[in-house]
């Protein structure tokens, strides 16, 4: 499956209203249609339930959420048996309201190859129509230890948290390299769009994800590095990023432009993450694609204008406080990206780090 948009990137502290007429919430609207076209509403079953030989009886998993789900989830020994529930034009709709938490459906499905399948086969996933299995999160551990003890293949620690992280936990534990395990029924947003295509960028080619990793998260460990000194000397720092803004062709900026920039690239480092690991990957970048796709990352969410970078916008403007707008009536769009430029540029000549261009 290679995913079709970003996903899930630092969280505001509130959650924005799902309906802002004044009337009922997406959730009760979504709950009250459900109930009265179940028919319409519910995928279809299988033909061929998916089923685990030996399992004890499925052990239904709910619980409390703000987060409005099509899948229901049950627990078969090592096993997690996912259904969708809810037809796909529904899902549409709801990932539209929750995005950047959004969650699979069928067309998905087929956006996976042979050879991958057969990849998660061996990792203990399988697929039919309108449902999958996954492995339980001790299933998982598991089976990944049996994967570590084969040359090349990175120990990899799996992470349980409560709910959708805010923006530093959730950039520290992918720093850290880890998994990010939340509990059903978030859970189908971590699976599907982050684990999923991990595993699968590890066994293609596991010592070139691993270099392509370590450059990127050494790149945004830099830049946040940079940032902090930018908190603690404001003055100091723009003036000494001014002049590597004008060396890769742009104008210097004032501190109101700076503090706005600053901002949108701390909240976008974790959107960038949050989307390069839901990424199943043609070919493992090197590293001055690396380096483009960071800086491609911090200014798609920022300035573009398709369907999926204007949810961003209106995600980041809600946390942040400020709108596009806001940003460009303060600094040109052309000097935004040489900022971005210059930060990075000022990032990799602090950390002399070897082999990334400078």
């Amino acid at each position: 499956m290679q995913p079709s948009s970003p996903v899930r990137g630092p969280q505001p502290e509130h959650s924005p209203q799902l309906s802002s007429d004044g009337g009922q919430s997406l959730a009760a609207k979504v709950s009250a249609l459900f109930q009265k076209t179940k028919e319409f509403f519910l995928f279809p079953s299988t033909k061929a339930p998916i089923t685990a030989e030996k399992a004890p009886p499925a052990r239904e998993i709910t619980r409390d959420s703000s987060f409005i789900s099509g899948w229901s989830c049950k627990e078969k020994g090592n096993q997690l048996v996912w259904q969708q529930y809810l037809k796909d034009d529904l899902l549409v709709m709801i990932n539209d309201n929750q995005f950047p938490s959004i969650q699979p459906y069928s067309a998905d499905f087929r956006k996976l190859s042979e050879d991958q399948i057969t990849i998660l086969k061996n990792l203990g996933f399988s697929f039919s129509t309108g449902g999958f299995v996954s492995p339980t999160l001790e299933g998982l551990r598991e089976i990944l230890e049996m994967k570590e003890s084969k040359a090349g293949f990175p120990k990899i620690q799996i992470v349980e948290v409560e709910d959708f992280l805010p923006e530093d936990e959730f950039l520290d534990l992918v720093l850290k390299g880890c998994f990010i395990w939340t509990k059903p029924p978030e859970l189908i947003h971590d699976v599907w769009f982050h684990i999923i295509p991990q595993l699968l960028n590890f066994t293609k080619d596991p010592a070139g994800y691993q270099a392509h990793i370590k450059v990127r998260n050494d790149l945004v460990k830099g830049i946040l590095v940079q940032l902090a000194e930018a908190d603690a000397y404001p003055g100091q720092f723009l003036e000494n990023l001014n002049p590597i803004i004008k060396e890769v062709g742009g104008k210097e900026i004032d501190t109101e432009a700076w503090y706005l920039v600053k901002s949108l690239i701390k909240y976008s480092l974790g959107a960038y993450l949050d989307g390069e690991t839901s990424l199943i990957l043609k070919e493992i970048p090197n590293i001055s694609k690396t380096l483009k796709m960071l800086i491609n990352g911090i200014v798609m969410i920022v300035l573009n204008e398709t369907e999926i970078e204007k949810k961003w916008q209106k995600v980041w403007s809600t946390v942040l406080g400020f709108t596009k707008k806001d940003l460009l009536e303060a600094i040109p769009k052309e000097n935004f990206i040489a900022t971005i430029k210059a930060l990075i540029l000022k990032t990799i000549r602090a950390g002399k780090m070897p082999g990334l261009p400078s």
